[in-house]
């Protein structure tokens, strides 16, 4: 049976706006995480996001639904920019199950930056 596209729209959005690990996406959508993933991924290939954004902000009638929509695409885009897949293979963090975001290049300073460099 062909899965819902607004029941993997609805993962992806959780996914994105929670901070969750795709892999931990409750069953609860009924959409696997790697569905989820998957067309997360391929929208953000395509541009979906940023198409979508620009739509949005050309429609100020939608009120105060607009502020969130906008923002859970910004949340989209922003997810798309720190991908694994982008990356061709999982973080090492990912893998210890930590939750940084520090490139192998940035050293680690525990504030989520890259560290100053040596003198």
């Amino acid at each position: 049976m062909p899965l819902d596209g607004r029941d993997v729209f609805a993962a992806v959005v959780f996914v994105v706006t929670s901070g969750c690990a795709w892999r931990r996406l409750p069953s609860s959508f009924a959409v696997s995480p790697a569905t989820a993933h998957r067309r997360f991924a391929a929208w953000t290939k395509a541009g979906v996001w940023g198409r979508l954004r620009q739509v949005l902000l050309e429609n100020p009638d939608l009120g105060d639904d607009r502020d969130w929509a906008v923002a859970v695409v910004d949340a989209a885009m922003s997810r798309g920019q720190h991908s694994p897949a982008r990356h061709h293979g999982r973080r090492a963090d990912d893998r210890a199950g930590g939750v940084t975001d520090v490139s192998p290049a940035e050293p680690a300073t525990g504030t989520g930056e890259a560290a100053p460099p040596a003198a």
